[in-house]
């Protein structure tokens, strides 16, 4: 089984206002938090996949520039769509 997950990082666990949803260029106070929280969400995702017998696992960063993912952190063998249309295997 294949599964494709697009994550974006609105409604992610632990975000309550837009200001941490931005971009890191000052105006968003909490962005390293909540790289680390769309990482962590997209991990337990990834999990839960594997568990229900996916074998390959495609993820898309959806959010703004498409470059929030932490890659170091995914589980490994997912491969990742970050920025605009590359993919990497993590």
């Amino acid at each position: 089984m294949n599964v494709y997950i697009s994550a974006d990082i609105e409604g992610i666990t632990g975000l309550i206002s837009w200001s941490q949803c931005s971009r890191p260029d000052g105006n968003s106070f909490d962005y390293a938090f909540a790289r680390r929280m769309i990482s962590h969400d997209v991990n337990a995702a990834v999990r839960g996949a594997r568990r229900a017998g996916a074998e390959r696992i495609l993820i898309k960063d959806s959010h703004g520039n498409s470059k929030n993912l932490l890659i170091e952190d995914l589980e490994p063998g997912v491969e990742l769509v970050s920025g605009h249309g590359s993919l990497t295997t993590a």
